[in-house]
């Protein structure tokens, strides 16, 4: 009962962080604060989520199940779309925080999750111990939510992001194109102070 108990806990904390997310979702696009601290626990907890307990977040109570146990074929497709999955999510958090590497991450990530569901599709009327169906719809989301992700332009992701901020918004452009070059890293420093500077602030304060 405590282990029925603990799974059903972290299936509502899936549920809980798909809405965090959503919410700072719309939080970043509107500018409000902490909508980045929002996206950024809700995904890295979902990646986590996925990553570590598809196989049993996507688990049927034995009350709904037959005797006969996955095969490991099954099992191991469990496994690989939870895999698939966290790496998907975290292509998004790095696309929608505008980090490093967002395309490379996200394009590897995706063709795991496709094969994934293209497995899974094959079981889905199968008599398993896993949601299947579930577990499709999970997977065809995050992927539709990476394409879509990889497809937007990085630069209109700024012009949303920094719409209040010109100046920051060209810098960081500019840095972006070139993030070896120092003038253009300095720059992009000053203007962050400028734009943010209570940010600025708390960033100088913590990195002494």
């Amino acid at each position: 009962m405590k282990k029925l108990y603990f799974w059903d806990m972290v299936k509502k904390l899936e549920t809980f962080s798909w809405l965090i997310f959503i919410l700072g979702a719309i939080f970043r696009v509107l500018g409000f604060p902490l909508s980045n601290f929002m996206i950024v626990i809700s995904l890295s907890v979902l990646a986590c989520l996925y990553f570590v307990g598809t196989y049993f977040l996507y688990a049927k109570p034995k009350s709904e199940t037959t005797s006969a146990q996955a095969s490991n074929s099954e099992t191991f497709g469990i496994i690989g779309t939870g895999l698939g999955l966290a790496a998907t999510i975290v292509g998004l958090l790095f696309s929608i925080q505008i980090w490093p590497q967002t395309g490379s991450t996200l394009a590897g990530a995706m063709v795991i999750l496709a094969l994934s569901i293209g497995f899974l599709y094959t079981k889905k009327n199968s008599i398993t111990r896993f949601e299947i169906p579930r577990l499709i719809r999970t997977s065809i989301i995050v992927g539709v939510l990476g394409l879509v992700f990889y497809f937007i332009p990085q630069n209109s992701l700024i012009d949303v992001y920094y719409r209040q901020h010109p100046a920051y918004k060209e810098a960081l452009k500019a840095y972006l194109e070139d993030s070896s070059n120092e003038e253009k890293r300095a720059k992009l420093d000053e203007e962050f102070e400028r734009a943010f500077p209570e940010a600025a602030k708390r960033q100088e304060e913590s990195s002494k």
